[in-house]
């Protein structure tokens, strides 16, 4: 019942309730006064019977007047007095209490609000609580990852300043190796770099129709040569021929290079297969790459597209970059309207899948194909 509807019933019964309660009276005392004793009705009778019909039905109005707004009042202060010591408990910081409602009145509609507003901020505050999570995990990383090769480059130039290479080959040998981490310096604030500027949406996009199949050829085709002294065995199959996707072209082969890269990196036998397939479905195209190498454990599948994560913690840089590649790879599928995938299971391979949606001049053309 609304709060409304009691308020006009409360109304009613303070006009039926005396009423009712004046007959009963009169009754009452008449019976009392005349009928049982026989009394004859006179004036001192009528007199007593009229002044103690006057004070009860006093009483009785008075009565059910406190007694109808006690319960009018008690159903409207008790579920605002749980809202209440919910609403205090909420200013303390306890957001796992709940507040009950199930009447159909406009409290308990505001209890339910109230309800769902609580669940909402609990919602918030454990990913506010696992963003900050991560954002400690995501500095720590970051502090662990520039230190490094920072460290590194000091002691090879104090060990240029104290004469320790003796010869010119061992100062050339060196002056490579800070070269070297020099430039794996760079490539990981480049990284960094792009993954905050993904991470708050600055990262513009350069979109243009890209075909797909030249991409991945291309991609593939210079991977071959780095890998051409070893017997890692890279195959490309394309069963749908040209396929066009609107795309940010750089973005997009950093995407696939890191996914390739990854597959070479975590081989764990000489006889490594890798194989990259395009394929096309309901206005999306496919793009998987699968191999036969170590795997990801079930728990590290939950978390390789975090920031900073490695399922090498000693974070050695022989078995693993940054740590940001595949979670940029994540945020670039992501702006281009895609999504990306991994299966996995260890000593077995794994599968990474690519969905992005075609082109409107590919849609077309598979149309005109289909007449």
């Amino acid at each position: 019942m609304t709060i409304k509807q009691r308020l006009t019933l409360s109304s009613i019964l303070l006009v039926i309730l005396p009423v009712t309660a004046f007959f009963v009276i009169e009754i009452s005392l008449g019976y009392l006064f005349f009928i049982v004793p026989g009394a004859d009705v006179n004036e001192e009778n009528t007199g007593a019977f009229t002044t103690l019909r006057f004070v009860l039905f006093l009483l009785a109005v008075i009565l059910i007047n406190i007694l109808l707004i006690l319960m009018l009042a008690r159903s409207i202060t008790r579920p605002l007095d749980r809202l209440s010591a919910a609403a205090k408990e909420m200013g303390k910081g306890n957001l796992d209490i709940t507040v009950t409602a199930g009447g159909k009145d406009e409290i308990s509609a505001l209890a339910r609000e109230f309800d769902g507003m609580r669940r909402k901020l609990k919602i918030e505050k454990e990913l506010n609580e696992r963003y900050e999570e991560e954002k400690r995990h995501m500095i720590a990383g970051i502090g662990h990852d520039l230190r490094t090769p920072v460290t590194s480059i000091k002691g090879y130039v104090d060990g240029l300043i104290d004469g320790v290479p003796g010869t010119p080959e061992k100062r050339e040998k060196y002056l490579k190796t800070i070269a070297a981490k020099a430039d794996e310096l760079d490539t990981m604030i480049d990284e960094l770099s792009l993954f905050s500027r993904l991470d708050e949406g600055r990262a513009g996009l350069l979109m243009e129709n890209v075909e797909l199949d030249q991409l991945l050829s291309h991609i593939i085709d210079e991977l071959k040569l780095e890998i051409e002294t070893s017997s890692i065995e890279l195959s490309f199959e394309n069963n749908v021929g040209q396929t066009i996707i609107p795309a940010d072209r750089m973005k997009l082969s950093r995407v696939f290079v890191n996914i390739l890269n990854n597959s070479v990196k975590y081989r764990r036998h000489e006889k490594h297969r890798i194989s990259v397939q395009i394929s096309t479905a309901d206005s999306l195209a496919q793009v998987m790459v699968s191999d036969n190498g170590r795997g990801i454990g079930n728990d590290a599948l939950l978390k390789v597209f975090q920031p900073f994560y490695r399922e090498d913690s000693s974070r050695n840089k022989n078995t693993g970059g940054s740590g940001l590649g595949l979670s940029i790879a994540k945020s670039i599928i992501e702006s281009h309207d895609g999504y990306i995938e991994i299966e996995s299971e260890p000593e077995r391979g794994t599968r990474v899948i690519i969905m992005l949606p075609l082109s409107e001049v590919q849609n077309d053309q598979d149309i005109d194909c289909g007449r």
